[in-house]
């Protein structure tokens, strides 16, 4: 894998901005960020930030390298 194409996210909101997580992709060349809706957990939001990840990238090839995150996830998006 060669190049830093994306960094996906989830994390929590703010409970003053109404609670729950949010699933992150944000595109590194065009600068281009795409949110979630809410979710109820953390996982929900990972698994929508991966899957957008995978319908973006899946035809040329991608690997995810996760940085390490208490309580939220983050990852690298490399592609060929």
């Amino acid at each position: 894998m060669g190049r830093h194409a994306a960094t996906i996210a989830a994390y929590p909101i703010k409970a003053a901005l109404g609670g729950g997580f949010r699933g992150v992709y944000f595109n590194r060349i065009t600068k281009e960020r795409t949110a979630s809706e809410a979710f109820g957990s953390l996982e929900a939001a990972r698994f929508w930030a991966k899957t957008e990840a995978h319908t973006r990238h899946d035809a040329e090839g991608y690997a995810l390298a996760a940085l390490s995150r208490r309580g939220e996830y983050e990852a690298n998006v490399w592609t060929a």
